[in-house]
């Protein structure tokens, strides 16, 4: 396809499978300020040349592969108020995923949702609800028990960091928590 850019109406709530899938012209997408969108479907935008996007408040989910093989997509930000809860696995695999915000009211980053990229600055948007934090600048927590108050769950460290030292209040460490980072030593 020659489709270089993409507005997606406020009426859409769903973007299907392979909806954009190889549209290497793809550059730009802009969504209505006010969209409905909830789901970006697997493989929606797999092959495309988007170097950022902005995802709507209301959508929910990013399916597995949907932003696979973006070599150019290096910043992915959130709506203040995003209700974002969940990130399939691969869904940012083989990009150039640098920089992402994410709610600190999200749920589940599912196996190697962030795997083959180099992202190293999360940026978590303050929610009423808070099931995940930043700790330290480059590493995200989270809870085994979101009932809780207890950040015990090592999710995901910033993958250009060479020592980590795991805090004495994590209990658990996520799938892919370490994956492809430049770690060199860990100290627990």
């Amino acid at each position: 396809s020659e489709i270089e850019e993409v507005f997606i109406s406020t009426n859409v709530t769903e973007i299907r499978e392979g909806a954009f899938l190889k549209c290497q012209n793809l550059r730009k997408v802009e969504f209505s300020s006010d969209s409905k969108l909830r789901i970006i479907g697997e493989q929606s935008f797999l092959s495309t040349s988007i170097n950022r996007i902005f995802i709507p408040q209301h959508v929910t989910k990013i399916c597995k592969y949907a932003f696979h093989a973006c070599y150019q997509l290096e910043n992915v930000e959130v709506s203040k108020n995003s209700e974002l809860q969940i990130i399939e696995e691969k869904a940012f695999f083989l990009s150039s995923l640098a920089n992402i915000s994410i709610p600190s009211s999200f749920l589940e980053f599912q196996e190697g949702w962030c795997s083959g990229t180099e992202l190293t600055k999360v940026t978590i948007i303050p929610h009423k609800e808070k099931n995940i934090s930043c700790y330290e600048d480059n590493c995200i927590i989270g809870k085994s028990d979101i009932k809780s108050d207890q950040y015990d769950v090592l999710l995901f460290v910033s993958r250009n960091i060479k020592e980590f030292t795991i805090p004495s209040f994590i209990k658990k460490i996520g799938t892919y928590a370490f994956a492809e980072s430049l770690i060199e030593t860990i100290f627990i």
